[in-house]
């Protein structure tokens, strides 16, 4: 056994960022499933199609945005970047819908910006990418 093998992986400390962005997205993630099961409630005269995109869809990303919590709060690199991209194409889609309907759309901005910023933090990247 060569000397570096048996040498233990130096441990590391979870920055608060990462915790913070993780809750974030748990919140978000339990948020949208909620959201969706009211709406469940709501909805009773509506094609299928309409159900798709009023529950399959906002379903999906809410279950995704747990998973890439879990997965970011293990430093896993690929959960962040995935995370990333996906926040940038909310604020994109948010500023565009902004455009027909202004109502409500602050927060959201607000939160997915503070998200972006947490991921972008070098401590967070370093988290993602120890060595």
């Amino acid at each position: 056994m060569n000397e570096l093998s048996s040498q233990p992986l130096p441990q590391r400390t979870r920055p608060g960022a990462v915790l913070a962005a993780t809750i974030l997205l748990v919140i978000s993630g339990v948020l949208g499933l909620v959201g969706i099961t009211l709406l469940t409630f709501l909805l009773e005269d509506t094609s299928p199609a309409d159900l798709v995109l009023l529950l399959v869809v906002p379903g999906v990303a809410s279950v995704a945005n747990l998973i890439l919590a879990v997965l970011l709060f293990r430093g896993v690199s690929w959960a962040r970047i995935t995370l990333i991209v996906l926040i940038i194409a909310n604020i994109v889609l948010t500023i565009i819908s902004a455009l027909v309907d202004p109502s409500g759309i602050c927060l959201s901005l607000v939160f997915n910006i503070v998200l972006l910023v947490l991921l972008f933090r070098e401590d967070v990247k370093d988290w993602c990418y120890p060595y």
